[in-house]
């Protein structure tokens, strides 16, 4: 199983400021197995096994800090901050391994303080390049 997964919006995507919410990859250039759902943005495991997943975010310079968490089974299981107080746009990473028991979720949740700019951009696959996705694979 692998899958690499992007929001299909060509251009900056907002967020409602001060929550934490799923980012929306809602469309894949693969999706081996089809694991990665693009309804709820979340990679069901098939199999019991160690997992890679790698996330990144082109975040707005305007505002606070800014945080990406890999959410296992709709909980916190590791986060980075990107802090977003300078006037350049930053992008954001985010890679773990993480060991799955079979049917196990994970997705990539945003977090950003209040500020007065869109959130992250997109970017579409077909257009100018994926510059926010997630993906992740089966070690074993």
């Amino acid at each position: 199983p692998a899958f690499r997964a992007y929001n299909n919006t060509n251009g900056w995507v907002e967020q409602t400021h001060g929550s934490t919410l799923p980012i929306a990859f809602n469309a894949t250039d693969y999706n081996i197995g089809s694991h990665y759902n693009t309804s709820t943005y979340k990679f069901t495991a098939p199999v019991t096994g160690v997992y890679c997943f790698y996330a990144t975010l082109y975040t707005h310079a305007d505002g606070n800090a800014r945080y990406i968490y890999i959410k296992k089974n709709d909980a916190f299981y590791s986060g980075v901050i990107i802090s977003n107080t300078t006037t350049m746009n930053q992008n954001g990473y985010i890679y773990d391994q993480l060991y799955l028991t079979a049917s196990d979720t994970v997705r990539i949740d945003y977090h950003h303080t209040s500020d007065t700019a869109t959130s992250y951009y997109a970017g579409d696959s077909s257009a100018d390049g994926a510059y926010s996705f997630f993906c992740g694979h089966l070690v074993g």
